[in-house]
């Protein structure tokens, strides 16, 4: 008996005790063996459970690391051995709660709730009524044997696995979905970090070594488009979610994100869009939508919306058909490379935060901001400048080359013409006007390539801030000055060489352009114009000084030149060509 007690806990040179062996040989009876044999009380040592407030004894550690740091636990999970992980999560032993000085102190103080149980009043009548029903049903030992049990834990710890390595991490890189359900079960971290995988990419692997071998001559930090178009795959800590994405395993996916797993580094996101899983890569975007806490719904606009026969029936209520929560979406800097946004993952992260609305449709009007900045953009979806109750857009730090416009299709007519293979009709009941959010009043695009902007996107009825600097737009549109809340707009670092004068249509319907002369102000910007209401204008080119309008004022230097006009004039330094200047001197 003692030999074989002895050789229980004996180690090999790589550290294995027997239930290394038996684990790895996938020995579950034998594993089984280990654990339950009665050792005697001499071969038993003392240990701590993970936690540290539980103490147990035991023969040998069951959380035993051999010379590579892997657990049995571990080793049974790399193999995706469902039986072994099955039995060592299950093992329970006797074990007593550490004392500790808190403990103490509250042993020592004396329990009101004791002393008001001694006391006679209508308590101590209930506990002997109690007594006596307890007696009639032969229940009356239950409490007194339930107390004498003593307490069990699992000392097999779910975390233990190898250093760097999480045992969930291993049984999602196998792809032994059980195995992970099982440990999941017993309450292992969804969000452990786990081992990067073992083949990289060829063309990572080569820009990496090209990056460390010498530097490029690169784009400076102020380029237009500040994106990268390779990721190295080892930046940020990879989860078993990433790992899942990675071998492309749609059943660990859904697993993981049932139990609420997270994608902090974006990785999850980037194996998806990398191996087209598009359906995925919806569902790990609407993971980062989050009620919005500063702004609301627009009710008025979607009651209007919901009842006018586009999305809603009108047997209905308001309250059936509307969101509740306002959403907002937080793409901002994705690392994956997606050249547009669809829609539909819009709306699958709207019904995320109000799972209660029964139409998808409805779910786009709870969408009050998005953040689309910093990622690989080319174009944007026509219906994002549609939407009901969105204040804030800011799809900055892009590779977008133009804006949408009046004739591209919506995206369900995309998604037709894909399924029928030809150019569809446009049939659709409602076509909403492109640049027609009501409540849209910051818009940022700034850091893109753009060349034109829309006069379309000037009538936005409640623009307040718009930001496209640092583009490639060689001219503006005259709606500028028609735009009728715009109070900050900055179009520094384009080639623009001069503003646009606001056109004039005369009764006949020509469109005419006034001159100004340089002793008269022009009669087109007056105080009662919409410009006057403009606080902010940044105008900043290649070839133009920095001219800021507050108020209807020009402002250059801080000081205020005379009142704006609306004239392009020489600029009186010789080393600028042309700039937006006061004609009349205050």
């Amino acid at each position: 008996m003692d030999e074989q007690v002895q050789g229980s806990v004996q180690e090999t040179v790589e550290k294995w005790l027997p239930i290394h062996a038996a684990c790895i040989g996938g020995h579950s009876p034998l594993v089984s063996l280990l654990l339950e044999y009665p050792y005697p009380e001499e071969a038993l040592n003392s240990y701590t459970d993970p936690t540290g407030q539980w103490q147990y004894r035991f023969a040998f550690d069951v959380n035993a690391r051999d010379v590579s740091g892997q657990t049995p636990l571990y080793v049974a999970c790399t193999l995706g051995n469902f039986t072994i992980v099955d039995v060592l999560l299950k093992h329970s032993v006797v074990a007593t709660k550490i004392a500790s000085a808190e403990n103490d102190r509250e042993a020592r103080s004396p329990s009101p709730k004791k002393q008001e149980v001694l006391s006679p009043n209508r308590s101590g009548i209930s506990l002997g009524i109690h007594a006596i029903v307890s007696k009639l049903t032969g229940q009356s030992n239950t409490k007194s044997e339930s107390t004498d049990i003593e307490p069990k834990i699992h000392p097999v710890n779910v975390e233990a696995g190898r250093p760097g390595d999480s045992c969930l991490g291993a049984a999602v890189r196998g792809g032994h979905a059980r195995v992970a359900q099982r440990l999941l079960a017993a309450g292992a971290d969804v969000d452990a970090p786990c081992k990067p995988p073992d083949k990289l990419s060829q063309i990572d692997h080569d820009n990496r070594r090209r990056r460390s071998s010498s530097a490029l001559p690169g784009r400076s930090s102020t380029s237009p488009s500040p994106c990268r178009t390779a990721y190295n795959e080892r930046e940020g800590t990879w989860t078993p979610l990433a790992v899942a994405a990675r071998a492309k395993n749609a059943q660990l996916l859904q697993l993981l994100l049932s139990h609420g797993a997270t994608d902090t580094h974006c990785l999850a996101l980037r194996e998806c869009a990398r191996n087209g899983m598009e359906t995925m890569l919806a569902t790990l975007l609407a993971t980062k939508a989050y009620p919005d806490p500063d702004y609301k719904i627009n009710k008025n606009g979607v009651a209007e919306t919901v009842f006018s026969g586009r999305d809603g029936d009108s047997t209905l209520t308001y309250n059936a058909l509307s969101p509740s929560t306002p959403v907002m979406v937080s793409w901002r800097e994705l690392h994956c490379q997606i050249a547009k946004i669809r829609m539909k993952w819009i709306r699958e992260a709207a019904l995320r935060i109000n799972p209660k609305l029964g139409k998808a449709a409805v779910a786009l009007h709870a969408v009050t901001r998005i953040d689309i900045s910093n990622n690989e953009l080319r174009l944007l979806p026509p219906e994002l400048f549609a939407l009901v109750s969105l204040r804030y857009l800011n799809a900055a730090q892009n590779k977008l080359e133009r804006l949408p416009l009046p004739s591209d299709p919506l995206e369900e007519e995309e998604d037709l013409a894909q399924r029928t293979k030809r150019r569809p009709k446009r049939s659709f009941k409602f076509r909403p006007e492109v640049y027609s959010a009501p409540v849209l009043e910051e818009l940022y695009l700034q850091d893109n390539r753009l060349e034109e902007l829309p006069a379309g996107i000037f009538f936005l009825p409640s623009l307040v801030t718009l930001d496209v600097s640092n583009n490639k737009l060689r001219a503006l549109p005259s709606a500028i000055w028609s735009a009728p809340k715009l109070r900050d707009l900055n179009v520094a670092l384009n080639h623009l060489k001069e503003l646009p004068l606001r056109e004039q249509v005369q009764a006949d319907g020509t469109v005419q352009s006034p001159t100004c002369s340089s002793a008269e102000p022009s009669p087109q910007i007056g105080t009662s114009s919409p410009i006057g209401q403009m606080s902010q204008f940044i105008f900043m080119n290649s070839v133009s000084c920095l001219c800021v309008v507050v108020r209807g004022a020009c402002v250059r230097g801080g000081r205020c030149s005379g009142v704006w006009c609306g004239r392009q004039a020489v600029c009186g330094r010789r080393q600028h060509a042309y700039a937006w200047r006061a004609c009349v001197r205050a």
